[in-house]
C-alpha cells in the first residue's frame, strides 16, 4: 500500500532582498534573485525593523531539489501563517496570493515543480509604520514554510467533534467521491469505515482531557481512492468539553475558575523551526509553572505548534481571530485558521471578534464546537456564543488600568463588579515595571541614553542611587499591584475568572508573553505562582496608614478553590520596622468555603514610625496551606505648631478640614490655601481669588490644590506667571512611577524612593509638565511602546514678591482620614510659611480679572449637583430601579453606590462645551470608568413666566427626566439615538430639573437644553 504523504521543510537558507521602491515585479525578481540587496535570513534586528518602519517590499528566496516522483502527485506550498499580504512564485510561475491576517496559506504548485533545482520566491508587502514583525514570525515571513506532496486523490479535511455525553466521536471527512475512508483511534479497538462525509466512532472507554491530566488520543484517517491510491493523516485529539453554564466556565461538566495570561510570544529572527519549537514549549511551561490554566493569545493567532504543546502539557488556549483589516478577507483568513486549529485539544475558545454581524456567524459556521467570545467595540456590548448554539448571549469582560500603587477605589471595583446574571471575566491590565531598553535598536539606545541623562539631571541619583535601583523599585511596585488586584478579583464571587494582560519586562517590546526579550522568565512569574495558590487568605485593611498605636479593622477572606474542609489553625502577626514581632494571635478556626470570611477584627500599630507588615498563615494538621501579608505604615502625627492660613471659599468643606491642622486666619495670613472648589476656574469666588493673588504678589504664599483644566484662562487674563501645563496620568498603556526626594516637605514620610503604598490615597490623577523653581516630588511616565515623559507633582512659581505652589496631589480630600495626607499638608504649610513675607494690610486686587471671572460665571456656566454611580448591571436595571434621589433630593444624603458610598457633588457645565456633563470625569475620575452605571443630575433655574417648553436631552444612555417632580420623558422605549426630548410646563419663578442617565458600553455623558415654540423668548436664569 502506498501511503506516502511527504512534507518537505524549507527551514533555513533563505535570502532576502529589500525592495523599498517596489521594483521587483518590473525587474522579474521572482524569476531569479537580484544581484544586489541580498542578505542572510539571520539579519540584525534593525534590518528587520527597517522593513516595517520604512515600508516597501521584502522578497524571500529559497532553492530546493525536486524529486521526479513528485511530478505525478499533488504538490502545494504551505505557509504556517503570514500577517501581511503576500504573493508566491515557483520557478517564475505565480502560485497565487494570500491576504495576510495571521492565517495559514495553501498554494498549489503541481504544474510548476521540477525534478531538479527549484526556486521559490515569496513577496511580502508592508506599509510604512507597521509594527516590527520580529516577535511572532521573523521578518514576517510566513512562519514555517514547507512543500506538501500528496496523492492526487487525498484527504482534504478531517474535523473531529468529540461527544462526551454520548461517548462517541463524530468525524467530518472531506475527500473525493467514490473513495473509502477508514478511521481508527490508535491504541483502542474503536474503528469505523465508510464514504467521505460524517462518520461516527463509538468510544465508550475514554479518559477526559484536563489541565492536570492532559490525555490525548490519535485518530488515523486513511483514504483509499477508486484508482487504488492511498492517503493517510494522523491527527491528535482529546475528549473534552468547554462551555459556559450558570455564568461560569465549565470543563467536562465541572466548573473551572479561569486563570489566564495574555501571550504574544517573542520569537527569534530566523526560520529554524527547531529553535522556535523549543521557545513555544517554554512559553507553555512558564504559564503552567506560574499557576495559570489558560493562555489568551493577543495580537493575532498563535502558531500551530504552540497549541500542540498546550495540548500535550495541559493548558487551555483562547485563540484570537483579529477583526478584519482593510487588506484582508475575514472569511478567508479566519476560515484557514479555524481549519488548521479546530482539532486541537487545548483550543477552548475563539475570541477577539466584534459582537455582531457576519464575523461571529462565519466563525460559528466553521466551528460549532467551540465557545466564541466577542469583545465588542467601545460602544458595543460584549457577547458569547456557546458551543452548538446559533444565538449570542450577553457577557462582560472588564479591563482595568489601575496604576501603581493600586488605589483603594480600584480594588473596591474589582471586589464588587460583575452582573450577577452574566458571565464576568476580569481582563486585568496589570501595571508594569520599567527595565532597560534591550532590543538593540538605535531608537532604544537613544531612549536609554535619554533616561540615563534625565536621572542625574532630576537629582534622582541622590535618592535612588542609580537607575538599577529605579528598575528594582518599579518591579516591586508591579508585584505589589498584581498581588492586590488578584486577591480582590478572586474574592469576587461574581467573577468566572481573569486574564493577566500586562506583564511588562521593558519598553520598546511587547508587554505580552511570559519571557523577556532575552528569553528569561519575567520576574513577576515567581510571585504569581504564590499569589495563585488555590488556598490563600486575602486581606482587606480598613486603613493602611496609621498613627502610633492606632487600631484598624481587618477582614480576611479565604480563597478556597481547593475546597478544603475541616478545622485549621490561624496565625496572625504584626511585624515592626526591625522585623520584630509586635503582636500575634493564634486561634482554631473552621475552614470556610471559598470567598467566605475567615477572620475579622482589629490590629494595632506599634509606637515606632515606619513600615510594618501584617502576616496571616493558615495551617491544617501542622501543614501550611495558605499565607499572605500586607504592608502597613505608621506615621508620626504633625507637630503641634499650627500655621496661620486663609482658605479660599468660606463655606467650603475644605475649610473645616484644614482647620484641624492650622489656625484659620484672613487675607493677611502668610499662607493661602486654594482648594479644588470646582471643575472650572470660572466658578471660583472671583473677588476673593483675585485678592489672594494680590496678597501673594506682595510676598505671601498660595498653595493651589488640583487646579482645574481651564486654570490657564485665568493666567491669560491676570498674569502669565500663573500659567502651568499638566497632563493626564490615566492614558491607556501609561505606567507612572512617582518618586519622592529628601526634602522638608516630606519630613516624617517615606522619601528617597518611589512613592509606594503609603501614598496610594494622595497620588495625583495629573502631573505637571511645566518646569518650576525646584522639583520635590516628580513622576516618570512610560508607555508600553517605549515613549516616555517626565512630570512634577509640585511646581513652585514666582508671582511678584511671593510664590504660588501648584500640586495635583489629592491631599485635602483625605485630611483627617489618612495620616500621610495630614503630615504632608502640615509639612507644606510649615515649609512655605518660612518663605512667606505677607503684607501687613490687604492690597488692591486686579478688578479687571475679577470682572472677567464674574462675567464668565454669570454668562457661560450652569451649576449642577451630581450623584452616582449606582448599579446598572445589564444596561437597563438601573433605569428601572428608583434610587434614593427619585424620592427626595437631599444634598447631605449619603447612599450606597455600586462600589462605594456616593453623595451629591457640585459640577459646572460650560457653554463652550455645549454644557456637556462627563459623568466619568465628575464621579469616577479616580477609578476605572463604569461600563454599566446610573447617575443623576440636578439643576435649578428661574424663568419670567409660565410657558410650555421642549426639554431636549442628549446622551448615549437611557434617560428619565422630572421637572418640578413631574415626569417629562422616559427614553426606555425610544430608539438608541443620542437625542431625546419631551414637553413640559415651566412655572414662573424657581424650577427644579432632575435627570437620570443610565449607561451601557460607551460614553457616560449628558447635555440638556430648554427650547420654546414662541416668538417671545423665555428668560431663563440657571443656577450658577
Amino acid at each position: 500500500m502506498n501511503t506516502a504523504r511527504t512534507l518537505i521543510s524549507f527551514d533555513g537558507d533563505w535570502t532576502l532582498a529589500y525592495d523599498p521602491d517596489n521594483r521587483g515585479l518590473a525587474a522579474n525578481w521572482h524569476q531569479s534573485p537580484p544581484d544586489v540587496g541580498l542578505a542572510a535570513i539571520q539579519l540584525p534586528v534593525m534590518q528587520a525593523q527597517g522593513l516595517a518602519e520604512h515600508g516597501g517590499v521584502g522578497w524571500f528566496f529559497h532553492t530546493f531539489d525536486g524529486d521526479p516522483a513528485w511530478l505525478d502527485r499533488h504538490g502545494a506550498v504551505q505557509l504556517e501563517a503570514a500577517n501581511y499580504p503576500l504573493e508566491a512564485w515557483l520557478n517564475g510561475a505565480r502560485l497565487g496570493s494570500h491576504p495576510g491576517g495571521g492565517a495559514p496559506a495553501h498554494l498549489p504548485a503541481t504544474p510548476h515543480l521540477r525534478a531538479g533545482s527549484n526556486l521559490l520566491a515569496i513577496r511580502i508587502a508592508m506599509g510604512a509604520g507597521d509594527s516590527p514583525p520580529l516577535y511572532r514570525y521573523p521578518l514576517d515571513t510566513p512562519g514555517r514554510v514547507s512543500l506538501s506532496v500528496t496523492p492526487r486523490a487525498h484527504l482534504a479535511g478531517v474535523f473531529i467533534q468529540p461527544d462526551m455525553r454520548r461517548k462517541r466521536v463524530a468525524v467530518q471527512v472531506t475527500g473525493p467521491e467514490g473513495a473509502t475512508v477508514d478511521l481508527q483511534i490508535e491504541g483502542t479497538a474503536c474503528h469505523v469505515q465508510g464514504a467521505p462525509g460524517e462518520l461516527v466512532l463509538e468510544f465508550p472507554e475514554f479518559e477526559a482531557w484536563t489541565p492536570d491530566a492532559p490525555r490525548c488520543y490519535t485518530l488515523a484517517a486513511t483514504l483509499t481512492a477508486a484508482d487504488g491510491s492511498v492517503d493517510q493523516v494522523k491527527i491528535p485529539f482529546a475528549m473534552r468539553e468547554f462551555t459556559v453554564k450558570d455564568n461560569r466556565y465549565f470543563l467536562n461538566n465541572r466548573p473551572l475558575y479561569l486563570k489566564a495570561v495574555a501571550s504574544f510570544p517573542h520569537y527569534p529572527a530566523n526560520l529554524r523551526a527547531d529553535k522556535l519549537d523549543l521557545l513555544l514549549k517554554r512559553e507553555v511551561e512558564l504559564a503552567k509553572n506560574a499557576g495559570f490554566n489558560a493562555l489568551r493569545i493577543e495580537g493575532g493567532p498563535a502558531p500551530a505548534r504552540l497549541l500542540d504543546w498546550a495540548s500535550e502539557l495541559g493548558l487551555l488556549v483562547f485563540q484570537t481571530l483579529a477583526p478584519p483589516a482593510a487588506s484582508t478577507d475575514f472569511e478567508v483568513t479566519a476560515g484557514a485558521i479555524i481549519a488548521r486549529d479546530r482539532n486541537q485539544p487545548a483550543l477552548a475558545a475563539w475570541c477577539g471578534l466584534p459582537s455582531g454581524g457576519r464575523f461571529a456567524a462565519a466563525v460559528r459556521a466553521a466551528d460549532p464546537t467551540r465557545l466564541l467570545l466577542c469583545d465588542g467595540a467601545e460602544a458595543e456590548p460584549q457577547a458569547l456564543w456557546r458551543p452548538y448554539r446559533d444565538a449570542a448571549e450577553p457577557c462582560d469582560a472588564y479591563t482595568r488600568t489601575p496604576g501603581v500603587p493600586v488605589r483603594p477605589f480600584s480594588l473596591d471595583q474589582l471586589r464588587l463588579s460583575g452582573d450577577p446574571d452574566r458571565l464576568n471575566t476580569e481582563l486585568a491590565l496589570m501595571a508594569g515595571g520599567v527595565s532597560r531598553w534591550e532590543d538593540g535598536s538605535p531608537a532604544g539606545a537613544a531612549a536609554q541614553v535619554a533616561f540615563e541623562a534625565n536621572f542625574p539631571e532630576r537629582q534622582l541619583d541622590r535618592c535612588l542611587t542609580n537607575t538599577d535601583r529605579f528598575y528594582e523599585a518599579s518591579l516591586d511596585l508591579q508585584l505589589e499591584s498584581i498581588r492586590a488586584q488578584l486577591d480582590a478579583i478572586r474574592c469576587n464571587t461574581r467573577n468566572a475568572g481573569y486574564c493577566v494582560r500586562y506583564l511588562c519586562d521593558g519598553p520598546g517590546v511587547t508587554p505580552f508573553g511570559l519571557a523577556d526579550v532575552r528569553r528569561q522568565p519575567k520576574p513577576a512569574l515567581k510571585a504569581l505562582r504564590a499569589i495563585q495558590q488555590e488556598v490563600r487568605p486575602a486581606i482587606q485593611m480598613q486603613k493602611y496608614n496609621l498613627v502610633p498605636r492606632e487600631e484598624a479593622g481587618v477582614a480576611i477572606t479565604l480563597i478556597n478553590e481547593a475546597r478544603i474542609e475541616g478545622r485549621g489553625e490561624l496565625s496572625l502577626q504584626v511585624v515592626g520596622p526591625t522585623n520584630q514581632v509586635l503582636w500575634k494571635k493564634k486561634r482554631l478556626v473552621k475552614i470556610p468555603r471559598h470567598a467566605r470570611e475567615l477572620w475579622a477584627g482589629e490590629i494595632a500599630a506599634s509606637g515606632s514610625p515606619g513600615p510594618h507588615q501584617f502576616v496571616v498563615r493558615l495551617t491544617q494538621d501542622r501543614r501550611l496551606i495558605g499565607e499572605n501579608a500586607v504592608s502597613l505604615h505608621v506615621v508620626q502625627p504633625p507637630k503641634a505648631e499650627p500655621v496661620e492660613i486663609n482658605v479660599l471659599g468660606g463655606r467650603s468643606p475644605f475649610r473645616s478640614a484644614c482647620g484641624r491642622f492650622a489656625r484659620l486666619g484672613n487675607m493677611l495670613a502668610p499662607v493661602h490655601v486654594i482648594p479644588p472648589l470646582a471643575n472650572t476656574i470660572r466658578a471660583y469666588p472671583a473677588n476673593d481669588l483675585m485678592q489672594v493673588l494680590a496678597q501673594v504678589a506682595e510676598g505671601a504664599v498660595a498653595i493651589v490644590f488640583q487646579p482645574p483644566a481651564d486654570w490657564n484662562d485665568l493666567a491669560a487674563s491676570a498674569d502669565p506667571a500663573l500659567r502651568v501645563e499638566s497632563r493626564s496620568l490615566a492614558e491607556p498603556g501609561l505606567v507612572a512611577h512617582h518618586y519622592a526626594k529628601l526634602h522638608p516637605i516630606l519630613e516624617g514620610l517615606p522619601s528617597r524612593d518611589l512613592m509606594r503604598q503609603p501614598y496610594q490615597n494622595v497620588l495625583p490623577l495629573r502631573a505637571f509638565v511645566s518646569p518650576g523653581d525646584e522639583e520635590i516630588s516628580g513622576v516618570h511616565c512610560r508607555y508600553a511602546d517605549g515613549g516616555e515623559w517626565w512630570g512634577a507633582n509640585l511646581v513652585v512659581r514666582r508671582l511678584g514678591a511671593g510664590r504660588v505652589v501648584f500640586t495635583h496631589l489629592r491631599i485635602l480630600e483625605h485630611l483627617g482620614q489618612d495620616p500621610v495626607a495630614d503630615r504632608f499638608f502640615a509639612n507644606l504649610l510649615q515649609h512655605f510659611s518660612r518663605r512667606s513675607v505677607p503684607a501687613s494690610e490687604t492690597v488692591e486686587f486686579d478688578q479687571k480679572s475679577a470682572e472677567w471671572l464674574n462675567q464668565e460665571r454669570n454668562n457661560t456656566l450652569r451649576k449642577w449637583m451630581l450623584i452616582g454611580s449606582f448599579p446598572n448591571w445589564d444596561g437597563r436595571s438601573g433605569h428601572d430601579t428608583a434610587h434614593p434621589p427619585e424620592s427626595s433630593v437631599d444634598f447631605d444624603g449619603v447612599y450606597p453606590g455600586w462600589y462605594r458610598a456616593v453623595q451629591w457633588k457640585p459640577w459646572w457645565s460650560r457653554e463652550s462645551e455645549q454644557h456637556r456633563i462627563d459623568f466619568d470625569a465628575a464621579l469616577d475620575a479616580d477609578a476605572a470608568p463604569c461600563r454599566y452605571a446610573t447617575a443623576y443630575a440636578y439643576a435649578e433655574f428661574s424663568c419670567d413666566r409660565r410657558q410650555e417648553i421642549v426639554l431636549s436631552l442628549e446622551s448615549a444612555g437611557l434617560l428619565k427626566a422630572w421637572l418640578n417632580g413631574t415626569p417629562v420623558l422616559d427614553s426606555a422605549t425610544e430608539s438608541g439615538d443620542r437625542g431625546k426630548s419631551g414637553h413640559a410646563w415651566v412655572r414662573q419663578g424657581r424650577n427644579m430639573l432632575l435627570i437620570k442617565c443610565s449607561k451601557g458600553p460607551g460614553p457616560f455623558d449628558l447635555s440638556a437644553s430648554v427650547e420654546v415654540d414662541s416668538e417671545v423668548p423665555l428668560i431663563l436664569n440657571w443656577w450658577k
